[in-house]
């Protein structure tokens, strides 16, 4: 009799696939990095990197990512969840000219982190309760 796979090991092989395709992919990488530049480019013209010097800079960054994240949370306990979509998009695109202030190839990061993600998903479906 064939063992039905659980829908743990659906998950883990959906996410092996698709891992594979960003990392065989180099439009992934370059088409991110291009999104990052253009988002790095648009902070600049508007000024918002002209302190970058500044030992405040990054932690001024950081606090503005996370009350983006606030601002989600408080539409989603409104009961308003179509509303937190841009305040998602504004915490990847701050995130993306922070990391490219800070000279941080964040297309690759996702990637380390995506693998680091599922090698751990991997492990924890092999652990006995």
């Amino acid at each position: 009799m064939k063992k039905k796979r659980s829908s743990a090991e659906d998950l883990l092989r959906s996410l092996d696939i698709a891992y594979k395709e960003l990392v065989g992919s180099s439009n992934f990488e370059a088409a991110f990095n291009g999104v990052q530049r253009a988002s790095c480019a648009v902070e600049k013209r508007k000024g918002l990197q002209k302190h970058k010097d500044n030992p405040l800079y990054v932690p001024t960054k950081l606090a503005l990512i996370m009350s983006e994240a606030v601002e989600a949370l408080e539409w989603h306990r409104a009961g308003k969840d179509k509303e937190i979509g841009h305040d998602l998009a504004d915490i990847v695109l701050r995130t993306m000219d922070l990391a490219g202030v800070l000279k941080i190839n964040l297309a690759k990061e996702i990637l380390k982190k995506y693998r680091t993600n599922v090698e751990r998903a991997k492990k924890k479906s092999k652990a006995k309760y």
